[in-house]
């Protein structure tokens, strides 16, 4: 058996966990969590910290570890360190650590002549005397180095800035913070995955990427198709390839975040080295076919992935995260009958009756997800933009 070192064992790492166990690999997890639920899975836990790359090279040299793998960002140096060391498939440690720093991938467009907006970065010991006057608002503040839009802020005048600067130094690792100009978007917010051999841009899937006025800058809900001319998106996939490229990439998983601007040229907010949140793999999986999931297993042990071509989705799908409107003790999740029997295709959930559920404000509220199938897409949009009236969290 091969052995598969996956750091981390959340409920985003339990579907790669589960899938290299049916696929026959001898699964370790690697994390300082033991509670977390992807442990009871695997072959053998590991209590080392996903971020501690010196202890995790260590850990993979003693079992001789064929394969090392991840969803997080904040792992994703930790596995390439650790590949390029040992010699297992892996990307450039040195373009992971520019895609999992936001500060380092603006620079990197900036340097490379692709689109980008205003931004600059400051360190905690920078901002007693850091200005932002000359920017045009609103700007975004975030965290260099997190991931589904925790410590990111919206400002819309200076005067918000030291409490946004604090919010998002509470996020990072690196203790710095971007500051960047709002991108007014012509047409739907764009996020999705895709997969790379050789440096290749072989398969993605683009989806709409659809929020939520209760927790603006998180994505709530993905749908494909994407609703943006072929044009456009032969130059999302023009863009995306020339930054492979220049980075060396080679075999695996992306997670893109995507704007189209006013002069239809696309603006890459972020290529993460890792597959996407929100199921959106799964998500793939039903409307093309391709199991992203296994390909990266697949490309983490060296083996051979089934050939992928750029195809686009078939019928109409989304990607839903379940939320409650209030917080309190999760009783029961309420799916209308006739909605479930039509559209649902699967689901999952984080919690069980008696588990406290916050409120919906961000990625911290969610508690599972939906796979959701509709016969076009007029009926997805109005759909999904009443879906609280046909999915209730309800608690006590």
């Amino acid at each position: 058996m091969k052995k598969l070192l996956i750091l981390g064992g959340s409920y985003s790492q339990l579907p790669m966990i589960q899938r290299a166990c049916e696929m026959g690999l001898y699964v370790i997890t690697c994390d300082n969590k033991p509670a977390n639920p992807g442990h009871a899975f695997a072959h053998e836990y590991q209590n080392i910290s996903i971020v501690d790359d010196g202890a995790v090279l260590e850990l993979a040299k003693s079992l001789k570890v064929d394969g090392i793998a991840c969803t997080s960002d904040l792992a994703c140096p930790t596995v390439a360190l650790v590949g390029n060391r040992l010699d297992l498939p892996s990307h450039p440690y040195e373009s992971v650590s520019i895609l999992c720093n936001k500060s380092k991938f603006r620079q990197f467009l900036v340097d490379n002549n692709f689109k980008t907006p205003k931004v600059r970065s400051f360190f905690r010991d920078e901002l007693e005397t850091a200005q932002i006057l000359d920017f045009t608002f609103p700007v975004l503040v975030k965290p260099v180095d997190s991931s589904a839009s925790r410590g990111v802020s919206l400002i819309d005048s200076p005067d918000g800035f030291r409490d946004a600067a604090t919010a998002a130094l509470f996020y990072s690792r690196a203790e710095q913070i971007l500051v960047e100009e709002f991108v007014q978007a012509d047409g739907p917010l764009i996020t999705g995955d895709g997969f790379s051999l050789d440096g290749e841009l072989v398969f993605r899937f683009y989806c709409n990427d659809i929020r939520d006025p209760a927790a603006p800058l998180y994505s709530v809900c993905t749908s494909a198709p994407l609703q943006h001319s072929p044009e456009r998106i032969k130059r999302i996939d023009a863009e995306i390839q020339r930054a492979f490229r220049l980075m060396g990439l080679k075999n695996g998983t992306y997670n893109f975040d995507v704007r189209i601007g006013f002069d239809g040229e696309p603006i890459l907010m972020e290529i993460a080295p890792r597959a996407g949140g929100g199921w959106i793999p799964q998500l793939a999986k039903f409307a093309t076919g391709v199991d992203l999931i296994e390909a990266t297993i697949l490309a983490a042990v060296g083996e051979l992935c089934r050939p992928m071509e750029l195809l686009d989705p078939k019928g109409f799908w989304a990607a839903y995260d379940i939320n409650s409107t209030e917080e309190g003790t999760f009783h029961h999740l309420e799916i209308d009958p006739e909605f479930q029997a039509s559209h649902v295709r699967d689901m999952f959930l984080t919690v069980v009756p008696g588990d406290h559920v916050r409120s919906f404000t961000g990625f911290e509220g969610v508690i599972g997800q939906l796979i959701l199938e509709f016969g076009s897409n007029q009926e997805m949009t109005e759909m999904i933009r009443e879906i609280r009236r046909w999915v209730k969290v309800v608690v006590h």
